[in-house]
């Protein structure tokens, strides 16, 4: 039940080639295949046959491909100088594989077999990078920049009664703290004015 070869149907002459191909399980990411040829003559009345056996693996060797994140801004979270960041997935194909694994790793941290994710950065600029393997962990990585700003703005709590004593003068001397009661920000204060 091979396939013919030589010569072609409409071809008369003392020569004829067929293969037959056996296919082994699969391991790992191997597909190893037994071809055997069969090879006939006729000389006269006299027929020869020769058989001869190839053993060949078949194995991607080739490279996922991934479209990356663009850079991306984000502000801070409102209650710490941290963005939490949701990175979105990465668009990732394969030639011979669908369930390919994306890992993203970012500074202090990373995701293992997860396509994008929540994190947590720290404000400032991060480069984040996502990996995609194959079955066969053929691989490719991206990278892409993730600014993180304090674009929060500050809390202000007044205190409602604030006490200060008058000097002699008539005057008085208070810091602006003495009427804060609990102002904050995610980031820090620059400074506290009255």
């Amino acid at each position: 039940e091979g396939e013919p070869i030589y010569p072609g149907s409409d071809v008369f002459c003392n020569l004829g080639v067929t293969y037959k191909d056996t296919f082994f399980p699969r391991v790992d990411c191997i597909q190893k295949v037994m071809r055997q040829w069969f090879i006939f003559e006729w000389h006269g009345d006299l027929a020869t046959r020769d058989t001869i056996t190839q053993i060949f693996n078949i194995a991607d060797m080739t490279d996922p491909t991934i479209a990356c994140v663009s850079d991306m801004t984000v502000s801070t979270n409102g209650y710490s100088c941290f963005g939490d960041v949701n990175l979105p997935a990465a668009v990732v194909m394969d030639d011979c594989a669908s369930d390919l694994r994306v890992d993203v790793t970012y500074p202090g941290g990373f995701l293992e077999n997860s396509n994008g994710g929540l994190v947590q950065l720290a404000v400032g600029t991060h480069q984040v990078t996502y990996t995609v393997y194959d079955d066969c962990l053929n691989s490719t990585t991206c990278t892409f920049m993730v600014t993180v700003e304090d674009n929060t703005s500050p809390v202000a709590i007044c205190d409602q009664n604030t006490v200060l004593s008058v000097r002699n003068d008539g005057t008085t001397y208070a810091l602006a703290s003495s009427f804060d009661d609990g102002s904050y920000d995610d980031c820090a204060f620059d400074r506290i004015e009255v």
